[in-house]
């Protein structure tokens, strides 16, 4: 008769534990997914490259428009300047949208990483695969009110 090896028994404890933190990977992996999908439908489909020049477009319109009148200043017409001549709008024009558009998009970010923050947090708390499952559901309650 073959014998049985305890040490190789998976308890109940044990099963539940796992897939507790089965459930929090992957709740953790979908949080992330969810908030870029939440910012790429705000953004727009805008590439990475475009992405990473906002900071330095934003702070060359916000020096434009404390320059005094028909002043110029060369780092800010390299910056801003292929853009508006592209658009047709003047650097001042141009400017007042890209400020508008960061101060919009600073807002909604930080909503969206409060989010974050809080669903990761209920996350790693939760006691259940449930309980993951239920701060997944608030997340995505949140998210259709935030973004529209």
């Amino acid at each position: 008769m073959p014998k049985i090896d305890f040490a190789q028994a998976v308890t109940a404890q044990t099963r539940a534990a796992s897939a507790l933190a089965a459930a929090q990977a992957q709740a953790h992996a979908r949080v992330i997914t969810l908030i870029e999908a939440a910012t790429a439908t705000i953004t727009g489909p805008v590439p990475l490259a475009e992405m990473l020049s906002w900071t330095s477009k934003e702070e060359a319109a916000r020096r434009l428009l404390t320059l005094p009148a028909g002043e110029t200043d060369p780092g800010i017409e390299a910056i801003l300047g292929g853009e508006a001549a592209q658009t047709g709008e003047t650097l001042d024009v141009l400017a007042e949208k890209i400020i508008a558009n960061a101060d919009a998009y600073r807002s909604i970010i930080a909503v969206l990483a409060g989010l974050r923050r809080m669903t990761c947090t209920a996350i790693d708390t939760a006691a259940t695969p449930e309980a993951v499952q239920t701060a997944m559901d608030a997340l995505a309650a949140e998210l259709a009110q935030v973004v529209v």
